[in-house]
């Protein structure tokens, strides 16, 4: 914005000032104006002035209504100018706070898979000797919930297919070598194990 931009949006008291000087002067020459013409007519000077602001009206009241047109576009302005600056300052700070929030969520959101992560168990689940091994398959109750254990020579006895040797496998290990014994025998199938501890 330039300087002659910013004395229009807001004008000073030298600019109403200036004004004011203008209205009287452009009123006085007006008025000047009639009084010669009244005293082409034949008035004397004296009688022609006193005529001319009668026939002119009040004096101070228009130049009042003519300085208050003059300013009123540089206010109407002015004002028009300031509520567009708080809205905009409004919606900056509303943006500052969304960002804010959105840094907070992600924040939250990182903090709680870094926690999920950390919780996950870092060691696989291994078969060991006298551990319990349970079927699960929703797809066949003669499995469902069949329990076994692990003897000391490391296998397990299984309905079906007999015995098979798991001990030393994770329990990913020994579920993909049951399915695979178990794949010529049941279709669908959707086998998995738990494998219990026993209590020390």
């Amino acid at each position: 914005m330039t300087t002659d931009d910013a004395s229009t949006l807001y004008p000073t008291e030298t600019d109403a000032r200036a004004v004011d000087a203008d209205i009287r002067a452009e009123l006085e020459s007006h008025l000047a104006l009639c009084e010669d013409h009244l005293i082409a007519e034949g008035c004397s000077p004296r009688h022609a002035r006193e005529l001319a602001r009668l026939r002119f009206g009040d004096f101070e009241r228009t130049a009042r209504a003519c300085r208050r047109q003059k300013l009123k576009g540089p206010l109407m302005l002015q004002r028009l100018h300031l509520a567009t600056t708080a809205l905009l300052a409004a919606v900056v700070v509303w943006f500052g706070y969304r960002a804010q929030e959105n840094a907070r969520v992600v924040a939250a959101l990182q903090s709680s898979e870094t926690s999920s992560r950390e919780a996950l168990p870092l060691e696989p689940v291994v078969v060991e000797r006298d551990d319990t091994i349970v079927l699960l398959d929703d797809y066949n109750h003669e499995l469902q919930a069949e329990m076994s254990y692990v003897e000391s020579d490391g296998t397990v006895l299984l309905p079906v297919i007999g015995r098979v040797f798991l001990a030393g496998m994770t329990r990913e290990e020994a579920e993909g070598l049951l399915r695979d014994a178990y794949a010529p025998h049941f279709v669908p199938l959707n086998l998995h194990i738990r494998v219990s501890k026993p209590q020390r």
